[in-house]
């Protein structure tokens, strides 16, 4: 008779965690209560009793007393059944139950496969024909081909059932061909409906390299390993013949163009892939996102963390400066050592060594008005801009959304300047953002009555500042006083001065703007000024 070993060499059985001496092991056909022999070596011609006496060991034995492996009938399934020593013949106590063993369950030698996504797996001369999927029944086979769409697996005749990934039903190019597979039967699986639990014996979205033989911004790999499809979380390494200079595509294995995005899924910049250098992309399933950009560049440094964004910066600029010291001029100089801008999906440029002139008689283009034409006496605020590879600033009469030139996808806030009765720039220093007039603004000369003044409306300061400063000065008469604060009532003035007979006196205020206003209490006459204010940027 042509026997095999059960896997275990020599199994021992366990009744909670202790050897089962004396134990009693029956051995059944696959879902009957009639008994099958099983054999005490590989003759197949000495029968084990039924049940079989475990020793003290919990192993089965033979007639000596030694301890022997279990061997079962080949293309045969077996049932069996744990009792302890006092149980009956049938037992009615039984420990555990385990149905349709055979020996060859887990060798992984049992099965071949045909199809490509409906695998049909038939039994071997060395297996038996299962009668039913019962739960944990393992089958081990080589996949026929590439899946091209969602799998399913038949063993025998016993019914397709859905086969699955980490819970997921594997679909195109999640099996290839070749590679070995393991099935496991579950009841649980869709929804109850059953189905396998796949386990790939190689990865099924291996890492795959090849050179890329493409150019500058579209880029074309043909790995060794090719690709039948591509599907999420697959790795590709190439070696770029060519710096990307814009945003770029790659072309894997002929499978047509896919964009390469950066970490935090915008179109690369120039610079993020450098020649030689050796790029890492994954599959997210619309694209292929580089995981490691090139940040050699020391003038435009893409910093593609999400920590980093525009809104949440501690400082996006170093040493920045703008200023206008003439009159009658429609524009003004900003430079600064350093200057970080943000994309719309928080990509971050730095750019070094920044020296611009901004002119408000032009428009549409870097350097110059964002849209329209040059108003007067008004606030714009001006915006670093850059495209990835060069840098400049804007003017814009939005503090949030300015209209930027084409190719311009990085921006942030850095300052303000006002327009004169005439469109020309008022002059004025700004350092950080500490912004001043070169002479003080007047926003009255002669306040004689108690009254709030909104800078803001007032075109004073621009609508994002949020301290303003300067002087208060009442006019040369004995017992006249002046209070600046942010509401009327001694205790929200911030300043005040008060005269003597032949003496005058000036307070310099410097207030949080908490409504845009300030609020002026005076007797007899007294003017206010505005030197400046801190904007928030």
């Amino acid at each position: 008779m042509s026997v095999s070993l059960l896997p275990g060499i020599i199994p021992e059985f366990l009744i909670q965690g202790v050897p089962a001496s004396g134990g009693l092991l029956y051995t059944y056909a696959a879902g009957t209560t009639t008994k099958l022999a099983t054999y005490t070596d590989s003759t197949g011609s000495t029968p084990q009793t039924n049940p079989i006496v475990l020793n003290a060991r919990g192993e089965p034995q033979n007639t000596l007393g030694n301890s022997v492996g279990l061997w079962l009938t080949n293309s045969t399934a077996y049932k069996f059944v744990l009792s302890p020593s006092t149980d009956t013949d049938p037992p009615t106590n039984a420990i555990w139950t385990i149905d349709n063993i055979t020996a060859g369950q887990l060798t992984g030698t049992s099965y071949t496969a045909s199809g490509t996504n409906a695998i049909a797996l038939t039994p071997t001369n060395n297996t038996p024909t299962p009668v039913a999927y019962a739960n944990y029944n393992t089958y081990v086979f080589a996949a026929p081909a590439t899946s091209t769409g969602p799998v399913t697996i038949q063993v025998g005749s016993l019914g397709y059932l859905n086969a699955y990934i980490n819970g997921v039903q594997a679909t195109t190019g999640q099996i290839q061909s070749g590679e070995v597979v393991i099935a496991v039967y579950n009841s649980v699986l869709n929804s109850g409906a059953g189905g396998f639990a796949l386990y790939l014996s190689i990865n099924s979205q291996p890492v795959v390299y090849g050179p890329d033989t493409g150019s500058a911004n579209a880029y074309v790999v043909n790995p060794t390993f090719v690709l039948s499809a591509l599907t999420t979380g697959q790795v590709v390494v190439f070696l770029a013949a060519n710096a990307n200079t814009t945003a770029s595509t790659i072309n894997v294995s002929g499978l047509g163009s896919k964009s390469i995005v950066n970490l935090s899924g915008g179109a690369l910049i120039s610079g993020q892939i450098a020649a030689g250098q050796a790029c890492v992309c994954v599959y997210n399933g619309t694209a292929f996102q580089l995981v490691n950009p090139n940040l050699s560049n020391p003038t435009f440094a893409s910093i593609v963390s999400p920590i980093i964004q525009g809104a949440a910066l501690a400082g996006p600029f170093r040493n920045l400066a703008g200023s206008q010291l003439t009159a009658s001029v429609k524009t003004s100089a900003w430079t600064a050592d350093a200057i970080l801008m943000e994309d719309s999906s928080n990509n971050v440029v730095r750019a070094t060594n920044v020296n611009v002139t901004l002119n408000l008689a032009s428009a549409g283009a870097v350097n110059t008005l964002d849209t329209g034409s040059v108003a007067a006496s008004t606030w714009y605020y001006v915006w670093a801009i850059s495209n990835g590879s060069s840098a400049g600033v804007l003017a814009s009469l939005s503090a949030t959304a300015p209209t930027l030139p084409s190719g311009y996808i990085y921006k942030t806030l850095i300052g303000a300047v006002l327009t004169d009765g005439s469109s020309n720039v008022v002059t004025f220093t700004q350092y950080g953002r500490n912004w001043q007039y070169q002479t003080p603004a007047v926003v009255g000369a002669s306040i004689s009555s108690s009254a709030s003044y909104n800078l803001v409306s007032l075109k004073f300061v621009p609508a994002n500042a949020y301290r303003a400063y300067g002087s208060v000065n009442p006019a040369i008469t004995g017992g006249n006083y002046a209070y600046i604060g942010t509401a009327s009532g001694s205790s929200n003035y911030v300043a005040g001065v008060q005269t003597n007979a032949g003496a005058g006196g000036i307070a310099q205020y410097n207030i949080g703007l908490i409504s845009q206003s300030i609020y002026v209490t005076v007797s007899g006459t007294t003017s206010v000024t505005v030197s400046g204010f801190e904007i928030n940027l």
